[in-house]
């Protein structure tokens, strides 16, 4: 009897296992494919990373000077100490030396560690500025025990006159992960220095320079063995103000010892000669970084001496509101140059007695006498026909009421008020006696100081000429609006 063996099993699982084997290598060989060739320079750079040492070099930060070229902000050059985080050996045993060779306590070390977590980790931290030469010394005769240190030379910012314009120039500091974040920063990276506040703030890209970088190989342990061809740095651009020092020099000392702001303004062109406000502070305490303690000191000092009170406080203007009521007047055909009224010392509006600055009044008062003498009951009856819908018409023609887009940060608007005003805000209507004591600059009416130099310019001139701090090119002209 003859047997037949049925083979088409083995054979076929043969057939599907060679096809297995080739689905694995095509696999195997498109992953090699994938390191190898589409993903090269991707691996290729952290392969690189690995041994060679990306350090940033700051660029200087542009000069700043008054309208004559005289000397406002420069640059000086310091010494950092950064640390490298890119390999975890030795970091405990470099912190403990810091912490003994700085004098600084092991926590804050640590804190400045976490604050830079969030950046790349081949972004080198710094622990220390403004190093002194002794420290450097001691430092660099033990950089081999510790090669996750190193030493960098880095431009500071420095105003030489001290608090003198420090509202108007600003501070700079190091740039935070919110403002990373912000479009304004898109081309800074984590330890730049950026401005904070005034010129140094609104003008931060043109004085910012480009950084460069140093490239140094380093082997196994971190320890630089080769340096290789840096990249070179771009100052920034120079910047000339309007301020001219000698009339800021003079507002400040007439300041001394007050709380207050003072302008110098052209009216004609806009330029600030001057601008001071007291209480302030000294912009080289920013230069490096700052202590907490002395920061709290200052944001809670009662005085606020960040605070810029030519633009960013309020104030009821007074009687130099008179002139915009005299106008205001004048333009609307109430009053001319020649009609008088009897000023007796008080008179009754509205149910309440409004009293002149003359006790004994003034007499029969024209509208050269009520502006000479500042004559309250003029004024008084000026503002009763006017009505406050109308005062607020004419002085925000004069720019109150409204920035004045003076290139500075942290401009308010002030406040010039109308019915419509109280109504949304305080939800009660306008009572007349409240127009009587805004006729003479009092009551909910609030002006800075530069908003009220604009104004009175645009008397002088019959022109409302925008502030600015930046000188403008030869033969360019500020933008303006006719009264």
């Amino acid at each position: 009897m003859a047997i037949f063996q049925d083979n088409r099993d083995p054979i076929e699982r043969l057939y599907w296992l060679g096809w297995a084997f080739f689905v694995i290598v095509l696999l195997l060989f498109s992953r090699l494919w994938y390191l190898s060739v589409a993903s090269f320079d991707h691996y290729d750079h952290i392969a690189r990373r690995n041994h060679i040492r990306t350090v940033p070099v700051h660029a200087a930060r542009g000069p700043i000077e008054d309208r004559n070229g005289r000397i406002l902000v420069e640059n000086t050059y310091g010494f950092d100490l950064v640390m490298f985080r890119e390999k975890k050996s030795g970091l405990d045993r470099t912190l403990q030396f810091l912490s003994e060779a700085l004098q600084v306590s092991r926590e804050e070390l640590e804190e400045r560690l976490r604050e830079a977590s969030h950046y790349s980790l081949y972004q080198p931290v710094v622990v220390s500025q403004g190093l002194t030469l002794d420290q450097i010394s001691f430092l660099m005769a033990r950089r081999s025990d510790h090669p996750l240190l190193d030493i960098v030379e880095r431009p500071r910012r420095f105003y030489p006159h001290g608090k003198l314009a420090a509202h108007v120039l600003g501070y700079v500091g190091e740039i935070s992960s919110d403002e990373l974040r912000r479009p304004g920063f898109k081309a800074h990276r984590p330890g730049d220095v950026i401005g904070k506040s005034g010129i140094e703030r609104v003008y931060n890209r043109e004085l910012a320079g480009r950084n460069g970088v140093r490239r140094i190989r380093v082997d196994s342990q971190g320890r630089a063995f080769e340096e290789l061809e840096p990249t070179a740095t771009t100052a920034g651009e120079k910047l000339r103000l309007t301020i001219d020092l000698d009339i800021q020099k003079a507002a400040e000392d007439a300041l001394e010892g007050h709380t207050g702001a003072i302008v110098a303004l052209d009216p004609g062109s806009g330029e600030i000669l001057a601008l001071a406000s007291r209480p302030t502070f000294d912009p080289n305490e920013f230069a490096t970084r700052i202590s907490s303690l002395r920061w709290k000191e200052l944001t809670s000092h009662p005085g606020r001496p960040f605070q810029n009170r030519s633009i960013q406080n309020g104030f009821p203007p007074g009687s130099i509101f008179k002139i915009v009521m005299a106008l205001a007047g004048l333009e609307s055909q109430l009053i001319n140059s020649r009609q008088r009224v009897l000023c007796t010392g008080s008179q009754r509006l509205f149910g309440h007695d409004f009293r002149c600055s003359a006790t004994g009044g003034h007499g029969w008062t024209d509208l050269e006498a009520a502006l000479q003498y500042s004559c309250n009951i003029y004024f008084y009856q000026l503002g009763r026909n006017l009505g406050i819908d109308r005062i607020q018409v004419f002085a925000r023609q004069f720019g109150l009421g409204r920035k004045t887009g003076i290139d500075l940060p942290g401009e308010i608007s002030g406040l010039v008020p109308s019915r419509e005003w109280k109504r949304e805000m305080k939800g009660t209507p306008w009572y007349p006696g409240e127009t009587i004591s805004v006729s003479i600059g009092q009551g909910p009416i609030l002006v800075t100081p530069l908003q009220m130099a604009v104004a009175v310019g645009a008397v002088a001139t019959g022109r409302l000429v925008p502030p600015h701090l930046r000188r403008p090119a030869s033969g360019q002209s500020p933008a303006e609006s006719s009264l």
